[in-house]
């Protein structure tokens, strides 16, 4: 497991290292710890669009991400947190599917509703972090 979900680059460890965590020493922060830096890192730097360009040619993501572009979606966001994970040494893997609100389960409770259908609208991605004795654990971060 640990090859597959710790996969990263010689570049993209230093990187990540400097970009969401700065001078912190990991192996002082708990889950907890190291789940709200990389939630407040990539919420500090990156701003929320439903539509982003895609990476320039030529370029890598995670630079043109955190440094050029800053902008992204939940497929952005739980990309970056994927990488981060691995950088601190936590398998990681990217997850897509969809999300139903329990705002929206409320509506249709109310309407009397039991089936839904899922849109496009409704997709969604995020991280998922394998935690020894617990399993896969799934990270919200956008």
């Amino acid at each position: 497991m640990e090859d597959r979900y710790l996969e990263l680059t010689d570049e993209q460890k230093p990187f990540l290292q400097e970009q969401i965590f700065g001078n912190q020493n990991l192996d002082d922060l708990t889950f907890s710890e190291l789940t709200t830096q990389i939630r407040q890192a990539l919420r500090t730097q990156l701003r929320y669009t439903e539509s982003p360009q895609s990476v320039t040619s030529g370029q890598k993501f995670l630079p043109w991400l955190l440094q050029d572009y800053k902008k992204g979606n939940a497929v952005y966001f739980a990309t970056a947190a994927v990488l981060a994970y691995r950088a601190a040494g936590y398998p990681a893997r990217y997850v897509e599917g969809y999300h139903f609100s329990d705002q929206e389960a409320d509506w249709m409770k109310e309407d009397g509703q039991s089936e839904m259908d899922l849109t496009s609208k409704n997709a969604h991605a995020w991280a998922e972090v394998y935690i020894t004795g617990i399993g896969w654990m799934p990270v919200e971060v956008v």
